[in-house]
């Protein structure tokens, strides 16, 4: 059984880290209260910046605006923003 990540894994792993070094979190005003789980204050301009890479919709049917990408890079998204301390509340409720 193989426990790491795939090389397309790796590679969007490895792109969001590339966004988060390059957009300092502390530019993303905070609006919103913690939505648990321990997501962290909401940003709608965070929101948005993930938004226009096409990120929070990734995962959904190509028919839907999506790029029909497995599950799992919505998993590796999380835990990069995790990681970083990014304030992505309303993706994980």
């Amino acid at each position: 059984m193989e426990f790491g990540f795939s090389a397309a894994e790796q590679a969007f792993a490895d792109e969001v880290r590339a966004f988060l070094r390059d957009n300092p979190l502390d530019r993303f005003p905070l609006d919103g209260m913690d939505a648990g789980y321990g997501s962290g204050a909401h940003s709608r301009a965070f929101m948005k910046a993930l938004g226009e890479r096409g990120w929070i919709s990734m995962c959904w049917p190509e028919s839907f605006g999506g790029r029909a990408e497995p599950m799992f890079f919505k998993l590796v998204l999380f835990e990069e923003l995790a990681r970083a301390g990014a304030p992505f509340g309303p993706l994980a409720g």
